[in-house]
């Protein structure tokens, strides 16, 4: 049954570093790759059954947050760069020290039990975000006090809400703005935090803070140094406030559904699929076959952009170069890599077998898992390269329909602060504005599944929801 979040905020605040950051890291220079993303943030949630009482009985709320808090303080001495500020002319970080947003907020009509058995739970999961972003918000969360517009210079790197249910389970939200790291550093940035937080000093490993840039060093700017900082319209409150273009769907993908289709996509150019190839592949065949369905298929025979696709995966660069690169370094390392299907109509789309589309995701993929075909990003000439990259897909993006997957499968994003794993890990929720749509990413689950969250246009999600053979492997989460 569908339910409706009374929740209130308990506390806002900023978290520091626990020790001030050295004078000769003060700056922490953004690399080529870092330059080319955008000023979004990355929502990811984290649901915990209630810890242990305390010796009395009494729930520890209070102490479980405290504790969390002083982790995460001493967790950001060791990631500096994600307690500072962008400078003026967006090349580097200002390693101030000014600290991430931390937002308490409780839920007081619901247990997390009650919440997951919602039917309508994925469309809440922005309840579960901070709205707390800029420098101006660090008092109270009153959206009457929001910018119309804001600068690089008041983005607060990282926000994190962790939120009570009354029976004391709870979830830590937290956003982090994709221009300063990728999931693989933020991955890294949970399972340091999670050691400190449990004591456990034996994991706790250092960040390479130096090895993007050396590898890709940035290209000129176009805002030269001494400028005012540009100014931006702030992020969209659709997670919260309902208003956007696309909606988000999850589906689960058991481990035997997947065992099924790696069954049905073998083939003699892929022997061997992988489970992120055959979830990908078989999205995207369901995928197309909405677009065409809403587009009215007879459209296609003139309008062949409408039936022509492609999809990009985001490559973790790191153990793919020569030599490989620890998975400790920080910032983006991360690639889109493409595959390409045309088609003429709807028949056309249903037809296309899930053998074929693996194995155009096998080849698109290919290059950019070869160590060669990545040095021509690096380096002096890297700038050119990449650029005419970009410009590529940015052409691509403008003509086509490009769904963008992104695997967290393989990341480690399920940290245990000392209460045990996560139940659930949640992407994001409800309606989002036009900037996120076609962005599918892919989480692993605690039994080796995988939940597909799929950011579509409403129409075409409704298609997904109601596709017998899509639904024959994939089943709603609500």
């Amino acid at each position: 049954m569908e339910m409706e979040l009374e929740m209130e905020t308990i506390s806002t605040e900023i978290i520091k570093p626990s020790t001030p950051t050295p004078s000769q890291l003060k700056t922490f220079k953004l690399s080529l790759l870092d330059q080319f993303f955008h000023f979004t943030y990355v929502p990811h949630v984290l649901f915990y059954n209630p810890p242990p009482p305390l010796e009395n009985g009494t729930k520890n709320d209070q102490k479980m947050t405290s504790y969390l808090k002083d982790s995460l303080s001493k967790t950001l001495s060791l990631f500096y760069p994600l307690a500072g500020r962008l400078t003026m002319d967006e090349s580097s970080i200002d390693c101030n020290d000014k600290g991430i947003s931390f937002v308490e907020t409780r839920v007081l009509n619901c247990s997390l039990s009650t919440f997951l058995e919602a039917s309508n739970r994925v469309d809440l999961i922005g309840r579960f975000l901070s709205e707390t972003i800029y420098d101006d918000q660090t008092i109270g969360n009153n959206n009457n006090n929001r910018h119309e517009t804001t600068t690089v210079t008041e983005l607060v790197p990282l926000a994190i809400q962790v939120s009570i249910f009354n029976c004391g389970g709870f979830a830590i939200g937290s956003q982090w703005l994709h221009k300063v790291c990728d999931a693989v550093s933020w991955g890294n940035f949970l399972k340091n935090w999670a050691a400190i937080a449990t004591g456990l000093k034996a994991n706790v490993t250092s960040s390479e803070f130096a090895t993007a840039i050396s590898l890709f060093p940035p290209c000129d700017l176009i805002l030269p140094s001494g400028m005012k900082p540009r100014t931006l319209k702030p992020p969209d409150d659709a997670l919260k406030t309902g208003r956007g273009g696309c909606i988000v769907r999850s589906f689960l993908f058991t481990p035997q559904a997947i065992n099924a289709l790696q069954a049905l996509a073998i083939s003699e150019h892929v022997p061997n699929p992988t489970r992120v190839e055959v979830v990908s592949g078989f999205i995207w065949k369901h995928a197309m076959v909405a677009v065409a369905t809403t587009a009215n298929a007879p459209l296609c025979n003139s309008v062949p952009s409408i039936c022509s696709s492609a999809i990009s995966h985001a490559v973790n660069m790191r153990p793919r170069t020569n030599p490989p690169l620890s998975s400790a370094c920080f910032g983006n390392l991360i690639i889109d890599a493409i595959a390409h299907s045309e088609g003429e109509n709807e028949a056309s789309q249903r037809n296309i077998e899930l053998p074929d589309l693996v194995t155009r995701i096998r080849n698109g993929l290919a290059p950019f898992k070869d160590a060669e075909f990545l040095s021509k990003f690096q380096g002096e000439g890297g700038a050119q390269v990449m650029g005419n990259y970009k410009k590529k897909l940015k052409d691509q993006n403008d003509s086509i329909t490009t769904y963008k997957f992104t695997s967290w499968s393989k990341l480690d994003m399920k940290p245990d602060f000392g209460f045990g794993l996560p139940v659930w890990v949640a992407f994001t929720g409800g309606r989002l504005s036009s900037s996120f749509k076609n962005l599918i990413p892919l989480i692993e689950t605690l039994d080796h599944g995988i939940e597909a969250w799929l950011i579509l246009d409403e129409q075409q999600g409704s298609v997904l929801q109601s596709d017998p053979d899509f639904l024959q492997f994939a089943s709603p989460i609500s």
